[in-house]
């Protein structure tokens, strides 16, 4: 046989020309007598190597172009019906491909069996392979039965020829699908806010939310039969995984995001990680068993897929917590369920840093500036303290959080003042927090602790590296409650309890109540002091004195009140307008200093004092009194023209009035001399009055009473009077300033030491703070912080010299 006849035997056999349309794949006679020439020549290789060569080039020319066309026409981008019609007909076409191929690849193979030959890769193969090793013939071995080496080839020129619209029309297919999955199998797991379960309605009719259509018209069986035989085909073919996967894949990722976001967003009131896992398990396993090889069993949740999405639902959810936490803080305890999610995700998440970072600055963002009054600052800071604790019970990461909380309360002045009125008004006022039911949590003996039983020691963990490198830990410290940490932000308990000494102070000035129901209280309030912050502080004792000062003024106020009955029935005529006089006596060592001002009361009402003051003095010989006429409450009753008020003033207030009483206009000068008090504090004074609408301005520092009320008019032709003075603030404190009894007190320290240096020459500061603490800490606590800073003042004011570490007095 000549060469002729001999190609045109392989040509038809084998088709080596590549016109599979008249190929006749059924003659097996021909193919035997082609087979046996084959073996004659030697040619096996030779025809091995064009018969895939025409393989190839039906691929790259044919069958894969076509494919592409039907999956990217415009037809099928009308309705999700098309697109998944289209995308069907397309693998079928690619499926009856590959089955016409399947007989020659047959062919070759039996040459390769007989012929002991191997398929070598042709020069566009080995061309595809440089370009696309990862994936490519390189990866088979030599030897590889061709029908494997053909899928190969298959799957890699449909990657090199993918246009550009099919990556977008493959995610629509597989968003129709699981749409589709989710409408049919998931409606047990909807959310009210999840945009993929939502119903729409279309000119007031229902619309299905997996194919979309009107509720009557559901096709969303067929579709799922549709996709269902999609990924058969595609699995059958070849190219599930390497065309598909991925996509799938992405559609699944793109929902447990989605379904994260939507379920974060509602109320945290309610338990979401447990409703969320469950979702998932049902979602991601029925999924994957959606679009999984027919031929394998079911997945689990070993899967990869599923495990990678199951870390990616953990990382997208405690990361949008953690996004959102301020306001979830906040709003402890309404929000522990959404604490306690939280919780759950850090036993298996490492976010202790990235939680600190992000809380710290949403704090300091939202909270640290001087926009936000003190006691919202307390308010979010007491809910953070509780949060946290729920979140972290050992306490490493509240102690990070809240650094910057502490330093920032501990420039604010108010703040001591609010926490004690906290402790003892027990949150009848607006301006106190919820602390009364912790104050006695504190300090609880030891034979009080509940037993631990001997379970319980396997749920001890230790400690957060993250508290490693802290100087205290707050997991076992004194720290423990609400109260203490508040307290440790100054660092000395002494300050609270001075500070509830001015507000016990300030509260009985301002009412002037020594009954023995307002004893009771205040010595109960004591006593809960005492149990918090225990005895050893000498502002303890004071308190003791002050409430011992209470209960002897109200005997000397009933002795004197019964003195003043007595002399009154006794004079002829009864006076008509008996005025009574009650005082509150102090023992001046142990009440805070007083806020000074020089004001001369009335004749009248120093003939009242004075008569109490030589009762007094009968009543105890060895006392005498020192008035502070600017301090106390006084009713008075002012009877007008047209009207008659009771008032409740201070003494100034009344000396004020009472200039009044022989001039119905006065100058503010004119005020001030009749009261011997600043022109300042004498327009303070009256602008109480203005306020009660019984005096006005009807000039620059010109003042008079009103008779007719606060409407009359003024005479024609007088100047327009001005503007209302603005009324003071009637509830300030009659204590002076904090800073001001600190330093009182340190002068006391001061006098200690000009005596020890004094006798002693010099003294090194250990020294001094320690004997100081022998002497002075029954009345005043200095720490050396303090003591310091007063020593290094003196040595500027040129009062000290410090020589060599050591402190002496300066006498150039």
């Amino acid at each position: 046989m000549n060469e002729d006849a001999a190609w045109n035997v392989f040509n038809s056999v084998y088709c080596i020309g590549g016109s599979f349309d008249q190929w006749d794949a059924t003659d097996e006679d021909a193919a035997r007598a082609a087979l046996k020439l084959v073996k004659e020549l030697g040619v096996g290789q030779m025809v091995v190597d064009l018969a895939m060569e025409s393989v190839w080039t039906a691929l790259r020319r044919e069958i894969v172009p076509v494919f592409w066309r039907t999956v990217c026409s415009n037809s099928c981008q009308n309705s999700d019906p098309a697109l998944l019609t289209c995308f069907h007909d397309a693998l079928q076409l690619l499926q009856s491909s590959v089955v016409v191929l399947a007989p020659l690849i047959k062919r070759c193979e039996e040459v390769c069996r007989d012929c002991k030959v191997h398929y070598t890769q042709s020069c566009n193969t080995q061309q595809f392979t440089a370009s696309h090793g990862q994936g490519g013939l390189d990866k088979l071995p030599r030897g590889s039965p061709l029908h494997e080496v053909m899928m190969v080839q298959l799957r890699a020129t449909l990657h090199s020829q993918m246009p550009a619209a099919a990556p977008h029309t493959l995610t629509a297919i597989y968003e129709v699908a699981f749409r589709i999955y989710n409408h049919l199998h998931l409606d047990q797991f909807k959310l009210c806010s999840d945009s993929s379960f939502a119903e729409t309605s279309v000119d007031g009719c229902q619309s299905c939310a997996g194919c979309l259509r009107d509720s009557t018209q559901c096709d969303c069986l067929n579709l799922s039969n549709t996709f269902t035989e999609i990924n058969r085909v595609t699995w059958q073919v070849g190219i599930a995984e390497e065309l598909c996967s991925s996509v799938a894949a992405a559609r699944l990722v793109d929902a447990v995001r989605a379904r994260v976001s939507a379920t974060c967003a509602l109320p945290h009131d309610t338990h979401r990680l447990q409703p969320l896992l469950k979702w998932f398990e049902a979602a991601g396993l029925g999924w994957l068993g959606v679009v999984g090889s027919p031929q394998r069993p079911p997945p689990t949740t070993a899967h990869p897929l599923y495990r990678a999405c199951h870390g990616l639902l953990i990382r997208s959810f405690v990361n949008t917590r953690i996004r959102d936490l301020f306001p979830i803080v906040i709003d402890h305890p309404e929000s522990r369920p959404a604490i306690d999610d939280l919780r759950a995700c850090m036993q298996v998440m490492d976010v202790h840093q990235h939680l600190v970072h992000t809380l710290r600055k949403s704090i300091q963002s939202r909270m640290l500036h001087p926009g936000v009054k003190t006691l919202n600052v307390l308010h979010a800071y007491t809910s953070i303290i509780r949060a946290l604790k729920a979140l972290e019970p050992r306490g490493a990461i509240l102690d990070l959080v809240t650094e910057p909380v502490r330093m920032y309360l501990r420039s604010r002045k108010d703040f001591v003042r609010y926490i004690v009125t906290s402790l003892t008004d027990s949150g009848a006022s607006s301006d106190s927090l919820e602390l009364s039911d912790d104050v006695m949590d504190g300090d609880v003996p030891d034979d009080a602790l509940p037993s631990v039983s001997d379970d319980e020691w396997r749920l001890w963990v230790p400690d957060s590296v993250y508290a490693q490198n802290k100087a205290k830990k707050s997991c076992e410290s004194s720290s423990n409650d609400l109260i203490s940490m508040l307290v440790d932000i100054y660092g000395s308990k002494d300050m609270f309890i001075s500070e509830y000494r001015a507000l016990f102070a300030d509260r009985l000035l301002s009412s002037l109540d020594c009954s023995k129901a307002t004893v009771e209280i205040e010595t109960k309030h004591l006593e809960q002091i005492k149990k918090r912050f225990g005895t050893s502080s000498p502002y303890i004792s004071k308190i003791e004195v002050m409430i011992r000062d209470m209960n002897v003024s109200r005997s000397v106020n009933s002795a004197v009140l019964e003195a003043i009955s007595t002399s009154a029935a006794e004079s002829v005529p009864p006076d008509p307008h008996p005025v009574v006089v009650a005082c509150l006596i102090v023992s001046g060592l142990f009440w805070p200093a007083f806020k000074e001002e020089n004001i001369e009361l009335p004749e009248r009402a120093l003939q009242h004092i004075k008569r109490y003051d030589e009762l007094f003095t009968k009543l105890k010989p060895n006392r005498k009194l020192s008035w502070k006429h600017h301090l106390g409450q006084v009713d008075l009753e002012l009877e007008l023209q047209s009207r008659t008020l009771e008032v409740k003033c201070t003494p100034g207030q009344a000396a004020v009035i009472m200039a009044f009483e022989d001039k119905s206009r006065l100058t503010l000068r004119e005020v001030s001399l009749a009261t011997k008090t600043t022109p300042s504090l004498a327009r303070k004074l009256i602008a109480f009055w203005v306020g009660q609408g019984v005096v006005q301005e009807v000039s620059s520092d010109v003042f008079e009473v009103c008779e007719e009320g606060p409407g009359s008019t003024a005479p024609s032709g007088a100047p327009a009077a001005p503007p209302p003075l603005p009324v003071e603030d009637d509830n300030e404190s009659a204590m002076a300033p904090s800073e001001m009894q600190r330093q009182e007190e340190l002068e006391v320290v001061w006098s200690y030491i000009l005596g020890m240096l004094t006798n002693l020459s010099s003294l090194p500061i250990e020294r001094i703070h320690s004997m100081l603490k022998m002497f002075v800490e029954e009345t005043v606590e200095c720490t050396i912080d303090e003591l310091r800073a007063l020593l290094d003042q003196k040595v500027l004011q040129h009062e000290l010299l410090m020589v060599n570490g050591q402190y002496k007095l300066n006498k150039s």
